[in-house]
Parts: structure tokens; sequence; C-alpha cells
């Protein structure tokens, strides 16, 4: 079987080639406007970039800021629970007034050594173990 098309090349190298532009055509046709859309997109990826950037530069500065101040609040945690137990002594005690505030902080302060005496003594224990 030995096809001779020798007359037809032609007619089906044009018909290609035609069939090639109207593609392009098509192509060009839905290509434009989705490219006239995207001109149009950029300005609000821009303002978006813009955003992102300085809402991150925001946290980063929040970040900073947060952990000056929780050095601040971990600096005086110890002033806080010293006040509080000095208050709860105040209110288990009998007396009010301000000489049973000043009792109150002797007593939480004489606690607070012999507490501070008692984990010496037991640090020096396991220490002397090892």
């Amino acid at each position: 079987m030995n096809f001779n098309l020798y007359p037809y090349n032609l007619w089906i190298l044009y018909a290609a080639l035609v069939l090639l532009v109207i593609n392009l055509i098509l192509l060009l046709k839905h290509a434009l406007p989705l490219l006239s859309a995207l001109k149009g997109i950029r300005p609000d990826l821009d303002h978006i970039q813009n955003n992102v950037g300085s809402a991150s530069a925001k946290a980063s500065a929040f970040g900073t800021k947060a952990a000056k101040d929780l050095k601040k609040i971990t600096d005086l945690i110890p002033v806080i629970l010293l006040a509080l137990a000095i208050k709860k002594d105040y209110d288990q005690a009998e007396g009010s007034g301000i000489r049973q505030i000043e009792r109150s902080a002797v007593n939480v302060y004489r606690k607070r050594s012999d507490e501070k005496k008692m984990v010496n003594k037991i640090a020096q224990a396991v220490s002397a173990k090892k």
C-alpha cells in the first residue's frame, strides 16, 4: 500500500497554517483581557504586600515591647507576692490598722527568712550526700 499524496501536499500544508493562524487569533483574543486584568490587579497586590510588610514590622515591634514588659513584670513578681503574703497575714490577724500591717509584714519576713534557711539546709544536705 503505497499512498501518493503529492498533489495534495501543499493543500495540507496550507490548511495546517490556516488552523495555526486561527488558533493564534483565538489565543490572543482570550489572553489580552487576561493580561489587562493582571495589570489592574497589580496595584492591589502591591498594596497588599505593603500592608503585610507594615504588619510584620508592627508585630516585631510589639514582640520587643512585650519582651521588655515581661522583663519588668518578672522583676516585680517577688514584690507582688510579698505584698499578697502580707495582705493574707493581715486578713487572718485579729487586729486592724497600720500597726497590724507592720506586724503582718514582720511575720511574713520572719517566715520568709526561716523558709530560706530551711531551703539552704536542705540544699546543703543534698549536696553533701553527692
